[in-house]
């Protein structure tokens, strides 16, 4: 049963970070739905992304071929991601990050604010995806971290039970 349950971890977890990444590389090539523009390319605005996602692949490439290491690197790239993504709605330049996206004209789901940050349609969906990668591939460390120590609790909660 064991084996099931961190088969389906490590499965959902591949599949949710190549989910995104899929999602991401519409970041590089654009992505118009009929007139809509879901995303413009990011190769002239944000030739930062190509590394970013030649890093994501390494990520999810080391999770596919090793265990061991890539149990720890996902769960590691996707959070430093999300704490990047995450950190743009506390503190971030709204007026900036409306004012970029409203030159680019892409699709919005909800109209921009000067209050607080509202992201446009791809980047809600790229912020949804990260939180699903990152809550699987941390719920599969976990379990393989709890699977390699034998389902025992920590050395330090053993001795305090004992008391």
């Amino acid at each position: 049963m064991r084996f099931a349950k961190i088969t389906k971890l490590r499965t959902a977890a591949f599949l949710t970070a190549a989910i995104l990444l899929f999602w991401f590389l519409f970041d590089l090539t654009g992505l118009s739905l009929g007139s809509a523009k879901i995303v413009v390319s990011a190769f002239t605005d944000e030739p930062i992304d190509v590394l970013w996602f030649a890093l994501a692949c390494a990520a999810l490439l080391v999770f596919a071929f090793s265990e061991k290491i890539g149990r720890w690197t996902l769960p590691a790239f996707v959070l430093t991601w999300a704490g990047i993504q995450y950190s743009m709605y506390f503190g971030g330049n709204i007026k900036g990050y409306n004012d970029f996206f409203a030159r680019d004209g892409t699709c919005r789901i909800f109209p921009a604010s000067e209050a607080f940050l509202i992201k446009d349609a791809y980047h809600i969906v790229l912020d949804l995806l990260i939180l699903a990668a990152a809550t699987a591939s941390v719920a599969f460390l976990a379990v393989s971290l709890r699977k390699e120590r034998g389902g025992k609790q920590p050395a330090a909660e053993n001795i305090s039970r004992h008391n």
